[in-house]
């Protein structure tokens, strides 16, 4: 029977992975990279291609409409002033049905027949095409009827042809062809900003009413007052003193003094260390005490570095954390969000992710190509410092590569070397010691005994034996009660059932007359020679499969994505298909794991996990219908398999070493991404891939 059927519950570190998936939930939604299997876009006029919709028209354009010289306050064209139309560059309000001067709800008016469109829709006041059926075959933005909208506009708002939504009636807005909450501000939040955030606003170190930024009313001495459900207002005499302060006073205000801008503890009144070209050395207690000038870097600077100089880090102008250089916010049109009390991150309405990204995102929130040692990263993720890896790393498709280790007697000297890995030595497949290169010794025709080959006795099997396989590997004839079994089967004890049974010679393959029918039934024994194959190395998949097996597989192992990508990969590369089946199983069925930790582990521990995989299938073969051979599977770990099953655990000690990329707990805990990590170390075309696991 397939150990593909098997499901059963995993050994005490699978538990923990799986633990650790239903924490991290799902997968956040986007595009997969299954896109390029897709059907391409279409929709749109013959002769007139799109390119990201009519509001790249008006990109660029002022956010407020300027008075022009002569022109009446009353002509500033906005969602107010112009909520049945659309502006035209002179902040004048039109209509919004014309073909070169489309929209509504005060959006900045949009030129159909630039963009490549036929119409501008009356009612809608969205650019279009016609179409016979609109659908994601046929439109690239969203359907109304028989018309296919740009989906860009805040009420026609989607993409791939489903059906448009109206962002601007349930009061969000249209980014990226979806329905988005808005910037945090007075027109959607009664509390106070914190960031993009709306909150409540009536926090002391979080306070503020009406939309406007949050106030930290506790660092001077103040209360946070509620203003009748609509947010706060700091009330009280403000004060700053050693009573509320573990930083420094600038006046009745209370900072964090670990600025050298800054610089205090104890609620004394803060010093500027610039002025003496020190630096502010940070306190364990809270605050700061000026020290000499050894410069700003991230042995003493919480915030940013101005030059020498170490600041917050909070402002949008100078926006930083960890001693790196600072930031200007403003410079692409964002602000600074603080973290704690010092050092902050840049960040823009327009948020880096995978949305817009094919690179990486930076610390400041901008978009990188992800191709560089110190910014490695793909889709919209965060960059990876490759630099940082022991011994130093390299960036490949996105992908950190880590410096292949070194193999030798100095570093191997109990074991065998394959290429740069360091196994036990003592597989049939990989035997050997003192660092020497590993020696297959099944192609001989021998087994490994003590780390060397040696000529191995015939194997017991179907081949050489019409009877059964007792515990020895010796053939027996597999007609008497005690010895029971056909066709190189293991022999089956029936005088040791409950109720003692006896051998049904009349029945092939010949069987204990009581496990005809039992369900589970008894394991008898384990064939001594069973063992989890080892895989080897293939140098057979691209960077592109496997980050597109990843992509497909996020879900798992059974997943519908995951099997289609299986189904596509056959016929496009059948060898990376083939490697990559022997790891497609799900963690709780345990024969991915254990396939992947078999070259890190000794021959003890693989003929163990091969037993519990043999003894499911074997206890449970005789259950007639799905819902029975469920329950048996899950019953069976801790019956009749519990001893293979505690045994099992043995993997964990693969998980610390050279076989620790087979641990599914180094990473985010998702199917995908170990796929990824373990595919690119057996399969991959340049050797070991970095999936990111254990990066911050």
């Amino acid at each position: 029977m397939s150990t593909r059927s098997s499901s059963f519950a995993p050994v005490s570190y699978v538990v923990t992975a799986l633990a650790l998936l239903a924490l991290l939930g799902a997968p956040a939604c986007g595009r997969s990279n299954l896109d390029d299997y897709l059907l391409p876009d279409g929709g749109f006029a013959e002769g007139g291609p799109h390119e990201g919709g009519p509001g790249d028209a008006a990109e660029g354009g002022p956010d407020v409409i300027e008075d022009l010289p002569g022109t009446p306050d009353v002509l500033s064209c906005n969602a107010t002033t112009c909520p049945g139309g659309c502006c035209d560059t002179t902040g004048r309000c039109q209509a919004g049905s014309n073909l070169t001067q489309c929209g509504a709800l005060g959006e900045a008016c949009a030129n159909c027949a630039a963009e490549g469109f036929q119409l501008c829709d009356p009612t809608r006041h969205a650019c279009g095409n016609p179409v016979v059926t609109c659908d994601s075959a046929n439109c690239a933005g969203c359907c109304e009827g028989t018309v296919c909208l740009a989906g860009s506009d805040p009420n026609e708002c989607g993409f791939g042809g489903e059906s448009c939504q109206q962002c601007e009636t349930s009061g969000l807005v249209c980014t990226s062809e979806q329905c988005e909450p808005g910037p945090c501000g007075p027109e959607n939040c009664t509390g106070c900003c914190f960031g993009q955030e709306c909150i409540t606003g009536t926090n002391p170190t979080a306070c503020g009413a009406k939309g406007q930024v949050c106030t930290n009313c506790s660092a001077s001495g103040e209360t946070c007052e509620p203003t009748g459900g609509n947010g706060g207002q700091c009330i009280g005499q403000p004060t700053c003193s050693a009573a509320n302060c573990n930083g420094c006073c600038q006046g009745n205000v209370c900072l964090p003094g670990n600025s050298s801008g800054a610089c205090g503890e104890f609620g004394q009144a803060c010093s500027n260390c610039q002025s003496t070209e020190g630096f502010c050395q940070v306190q364990p207690s809270g605050g700061g005490i000026c020290q000499g000038s050894i410069g700003c870097g991230p042995q003493n600077c919480p915030g940013c570095c101005e030059g020498q100089a170490c600041v917050q880090g909070t402002d949008p102008n100078a926006c930083g954390i960890g001693g790196q250089s600072c930031a200007d916010c403003t410079s692409v049109g964002g602000f600074c969000v603080a973290q704690g009390g010092f050092g902050g991150f840049c960040e823009t309405n327009n948020f880096c992710d995978s949305t817009n990204c094919d690179g990486c995102c930076d610390f400041n929130g901008n978009c990188q190509p992800g191709t560089t040692a110190n910014e490695c990263g793909v889709a919209g993720g965060f960059c990876n410092d490759c630099t940082a890896t022991p011994g130093g790393g390299t960036c490949s498709a996105g992908l950190c590569q880590s410096p292949p280790p070194v193999c030798d007697p100095s570093t191997c000297p109990s074991g065998c070397c394959d290429g740069t890995n360091c196994l036990p030595g003592s597989l049939n497949t990989f035997c050997g010691t003192g660092g020497q290169a590993c020696t297959n010794c099944e192609t001989a025709g021998g087994t490994c005994s003590k780390n060397a080959c040696v000529a191995a006795p015939p194997k017991c099997d179907a081949s050489n034996c019409t009877g059964c396989c007792d515990q020895s590997d010796v053939c027996q004839a597999g007609f008497v009660d005690t010895q029971c079994g056909q066709n190189g089967a293991s022999c089956e004890d029936c005088t040791g059932l409950v109720p003692t049974s006896t051998c049904d010679v009349n029945v092939s393959p010949r069987t204990c007359q009581s496990q005809q029918t039992q369900c589970p039934a008894p394991y008898p024994s384990c064939p001594g020679a069973l063992e989890t194959p080892s895989p080897t190395q293939q140098a057979v998949c691209s960077a592109s499969d496997l980050q597109n097996a990843g992509s497909a597989c996020e879900g798992g192992a059974h997943d519908s994505a995951c099997q289609a990508f299986f189904g596509f990969e056959k016929s496009s590369n059948p060898s990376c298909a083939t490697c990559l089946t022997q790891f497609d199983y799900d963690f709780s069925e345990l024969t991915g794991l254990t396939t992947c930790a078999a070259p890190f582990v000794d021959a003890a521990c693989n003929h163990i996990t091969a037993c519990l995989v043999d003894c499911t299938d074997k206890s449970c073969a005789n259950c007639v219908d799905t819902g029975a051979l469920q329950d048996c599977q899950v019953q069976v770990p801790q019956s009749v398999c519990a001893s293979y099953y505690d045994g099992a655990a043995c993997i964990d000690n693969s998980f610390f070493g050279s076989g620790s990329f087979c641990d599914p707990n180094q990473g985010t805990g998702l199917f995908g991404d170990w796929l990824v990590q373990v595919g690119g170390f057996y399969c991959g075309q340049t050797g070991f891939v970095d999936a990111g696991f254990g990066g911050d």
